[in-house]
């Protein structure tokens, strides 16, 4: 068995901060076993520093040197940059987990150029609060030990699925960008509460606990979710009006192509960097 005592962290982002926040919140990983570093970004870092009690720094040999997991999470376009830049310190002993969208397992493998462990994860910014769902996939050098090592942190912030990285791009399309649809819905809601005089506050509470009910009866009954839906549309009620308009209005189909053009992304992406991984020469 594997534990993960100390946690780098390239790339200082949203998702990044997400995930910090969650494992200190929840005792995982004591703030002083995590670090994090960015390309230039003073501010970001020392502001992490402040807010977490992390330790930042930009010597790459001193924050590679002691620790079990390099989670990589800059911005996919600086991928093979940043893979470049901590190459000469990467061990057989690290465990490689990304958090970039579109980036393979096999590009990290090929820019790395040796047998480490990759997994490619796709967790969503409810890790703040120990809600995320995060996929994750193995790569060829990966073991069920390492996986179940990188499992088990996640875990401590929310729900894991182990998928195969074909299905990554679809994966990445529901859960891992899932939140901002479900915010964009919140929002127009509320605009729509707002027209009808009531407060902001009061609304935003209301949607939240109906979207948390929701959810919790998708995960707990076993009715297919169009009979959920069924039951509680009462023929010529105020259910039925809202639903008329939303099928007006093609809402249905919106969504779909909301999810298939997020994954249509994701796979541009992965193949950018397929072209990169076999022409390396050229870029």
């Amino acid at each position: 068995m594997i534990t993960i005592n100390r946690i780098t962290f390239v790339g200082a982002g949203s998702m990044a901060e997400s995930i910090i926040k969650g494992l200190i919140s929840k005792k995982m990983i004591p703030s002083r076993n995590i670090i994090a570093t960015n390309r230039t970004d003073d501010e970001r870092l020392e502001c992490l520093e402040e807010k977490y009690g992390i330790q930042i720094s930009y010597e790459d040999e001193r924050i590679l040197t002691d620790t079990d997991l390099i989670i990589l999470a800059m911005k996919p376009k600086d991928a093979q940059s940043g893979l470049e830049r901590i190459r000469p310190y990467v061990k057989e002993s690290h465990i490689i987990a990304s958090v970039m969208a579109g980036i393979t397992t096999g590009f990290i493998e090929e820019i790395l150029d040796g047998p480490y462990p990759v997994i490619r994860t796709m967790p969503n910014t409810s890790s703040e609060i120990g809600l995320s769902t995060t996929t994750l996939c193995m790569g060829k050098n990966t073991t069920i030990i390492h996986a179940q090592a990188v499992e088990a942190l996640f875990k401590a912030i929310g729900s894991v699925t182990i998928v195969q990285e074909r299905d990554m791009d679809a994966t990445t399309a529901l859960a891992g960008s899932g939140p901002a649809y479900l915010y964009y819905i919140a929002e127009a809601m509320k605009q729509a509460a707002q027209s009808l005089e009531m407060e902001e506050d009061k609304a935003r509470e209301l949607i939240a606990d109906t979207m948390i009910g929701a959810g919790h009866m998708m995960k707990e009954s076993s009715l297919d979710l169009a009979q959920l839906r069924i039951n509680i549309t009462s023929p010529g009620g105020t259910t039925a009006a809202g639903l008329d308009a939303l099928m007006e209005h093609h809402a249905d189909e919106a969504f779909k192509r909301c999810i298939l053009e997020a994954a249509k992304r994701s796979k541009e992406l992965q193949r950018h960097f397929s072209s990169i991984e076999k022409n390396p020469a050229k870029y």
